[in-house]
This record gives C-alpha cells, structure tokens and sequence, in this order.
C-alpha cells in the first residue's frame, strides 16, 4: 500500500501532476492548496490524483467530468477507498500438492512422501513388494513384528542369495503371506 506519513506535496506538484493527467483538470490556485493539505492529512499519495481520474472516468451520465472530479476530491469516502484499492490482493489460498494413491493400502499421500505413511510402502516399489505390503496391510498388528525379523535375515544371510532366498520364503510361508521374494 502506498502510504505517505503527513507529507506534504506543494500546490504546483499537484497543479503539474494534474495537467500532465487531463489537460482539462485545471483549477484555480485554492484548489490546489486546499489538495496539498487534504492529501496530507489522508495520507495520499499522488496516486490518488491518477486513481481519481480513472474512477471518475468510469462513471456514465456525468456532464463534465471536470467538475465531477472536483466535487468528489475531497470526501473523505472516496480518500479511504483510494487507500483500500492500494491495500495488496489477498494470497491465493495455497492448494496441497497432488496426492498419489498408494498402490499396497489405497490410502491418499502427498507425492512428495518418500513411502506412504499408511503402510511404508516406499515409492517406486517393484510389483512383489508391492504385493508383499498389500498382504501385510492386512496384519496391522503383525506387520512391525515382520519387518523387524526380515531385516534380521538380510543381516544374517549377507549377500548369500540362496540363503536369503529360502529364509524370506521360510517367513513369509511363517506369516501366511503368499508374496514370492
């Protein structure tokens, strides 16, 4: 918002301002004077010489808009919804980012999730573990309990493949998950 505290714009500032505007909006010299002081104690800018004139113009019927601009200078309405059409547009409301649907639980996340809070489903998920979280969606009580012993068998079978093979099969056959790993 354009807020000039007690300033004080001479006669002539605005006498120039006006003519540089409309060439018709010249008026005698109290005018201007009696403007300076007006502005000053709304605490307007010269902008308001500009916003005026455009308001002014938008009107219909109006004979001379000359005379017009002068008789609704200084009400003090017109100061104050100058001062409100400087006030800045309200922010757009911001609109959450796009949800994906997870593909194990169903359930709503913001894209920007690394897993789904539901179900920790990471993202990019290969279609068996996609199945394998699908299953253990429904053994809420369970699930946290299977993660826990699957990351015992990745750290005891290492990098033996038929190992981890047979123990992931020997847990998921455990917990009745029908996921082949």
């Amino acid at each position: 918002m354009e807020k000039v505290v007690a300033a004080y714009f001479f006669p002539n500032e605005i006498k120039t301002a006006l003519f540089a505007l409309d060439k018709s909006l010249i008026f005698d010299n109290g005018f201007y004077a009696k403007a300076a002081a007006f502005m000053a104690k709304k605490e307007i800018g010269l902008k308001y010489l500009s916003w005026l004139h455009e308001q002014c113009s938008l009107k219909e019927n109006i004979r001379s808009l000359k005379a017009y601009y002068f008789s609704v200078f200084f009400l003090d309405n017109v100061a104050e919804e100058y001062k409100a059409a400087q006030l800045p547009e309200p922010p757009e409301p911001k609109t959450p980012p796009p949800s994906v649907i997870c593909e194990a639980c169903g359930e709503a996340h913001a894209r920007s999730d690394d897993k789904c809070p539901c179900c920790g489903l990471p993202e990019y998920s290969p279609p068996d573990q996609i199945s394998l979280y699908r299953e253990l969606h429904k053994l809420p009580d369970k699930r946290g309990e299977y993660f826990h012993r699957q990351t015992a068998v990745y750290e005891e079978c290492g990098f033996n493949l038929d190992k981890l093979s047979s123990s992931l099969a020997a847990l998921n056959q455990e917990y009745g998950l029908t996921v082949c790993r």
